[in-house]
């Protein structure tokens, strides 16, 4: 069978030698001039005008084609709200307080001695924050793989927030020192038990004393597989989030919403612990206890849901 867009150049083809033959150019005359023609640069220049023509019928029936798609893509999207409404929710709410309770902290540091530490943690713990929204974000709209990697980003910034607020002052202020560096962690070098000859800090050099990796391995699992989500592993290529290799390779899926939901908030809890012990506020424990109540919540309707999946 012959394919769609040969069978167009090859109608252009024929247009062109009828037109030819208007012209009274014999059979012998024609074959000449069609053969030149397709020695030059006749094949590209039909090849062009398909690719055109086609380019111009798309985009004339753009108001129908993505009509069609958006409504089919909002039916999906409601469907999946509606199912994962409260959880999303919840998840919202934990943002949003540890937004506020960050800034009170914050804001009651500023108001005794602002230490460079502190300066340092809280603006991790923001830029965390603004993951865990992104990560929200791309849940409620049904891509679980994009938040998946966003959360390796967020454990890779609590990972390190958690180092610098366990060490002093100098080790924040040579974490400062680096923001204009293309150096990754050279910042740690002094602060860890590693030789001071080994050219690089790694990542994994930082991260082995995490109290959350030290108590349960299954961090360390959960770091590891956003990794390969990330990076071009033959394992996550055949195993994708929601993929069905029977019916759909892409789109949006509500599978896997709940893991980066829970374990993001979970680690957004962890650094807000970390501003809380580094001070004396007592404001600061109760909003502390407050979180954790709301991720308890967030992870009980969550794995709820989930496991109706």
């Amino acid at each position: 069978m012959m394919k769609r867009y040969e069978y167009l150049m090859k109608q252009l083809a024929v247009e062109e030698m009828l037109l030819l033959k208007g012209q009274g150019k014999t059979e012998e005359e024609i074959s000449h001039i069609m053969e030149q023609k397709f020695k030059s640069d006749g094949y590209w220049e039909y090849f062009n005008t398909v690719s055109t023509n086609e380019t111009d019928k798309i985009l004339n029936n753009i108001s129908d084609e993505m009509n069609e798609f958006e409504t089919k893509d909002m039916k999906y999207l409601s469907a999946l709200n509606k199912k994962w409404r409260l959880p999303l929710r919840l998840a919202k709410l934990v943002w949003l307080k540890a937004v506020e309770y960050g800034e009170n902290q914050n804001n009651y540091v500023r108001s005794q001695t602002m230490t460079t530490k502190h300066g340092v943690v809280y603006m991790i713990y923001a830029k965390a924050l603004q993951r865990y929204l992104e990560i929200i974000t791309l849940n409620s709209n049904g891509l679980p793989e994009g938040a998946k990697i966003l959360w390796r980003s967020l454990y890779e910034l609590i990972v390190i927030g958690d180092f610098i607020s366990t060490h002093d002052e100098k080790c924040a202020e040579s974490y400062m020192r680096e923001y204009n560096s293309s150096n990754r962690y050279e910042w740690a070098k002094n602060f860890l038990p590693v030789n001071k000859k080994k050219r690089y800090v790694s990542f994994s050099d930082i991260e082995k004393n995490f109290i959350l990796r030290v108590e349960d391995k299954e961090w360390n699992i959960a770091y590891e597989e956003s990794s390969r989500v990330l990076h071009a592993y033959s394992s996550t290529t055949f195993n994708r989030i929601g993929a069905d290799f029977g019916e759909k390779l892409v789109g949006r899926t509500n599978v896997g919403i709940a893991d980066t939901l829970i374990n993001g908030a979970i680690l957004i809890l962890k650094l807000f612990e970390k501003l809380r012990d580094m001070n004396d506020n007592e404001d600061c424990g109760m909003e502390f206890q407050i979180l954790s109540n709301l991720i308890d919540k967030l992870i009980d309707v969550s794995l709820k849901i989930d496991e109706g999946n």
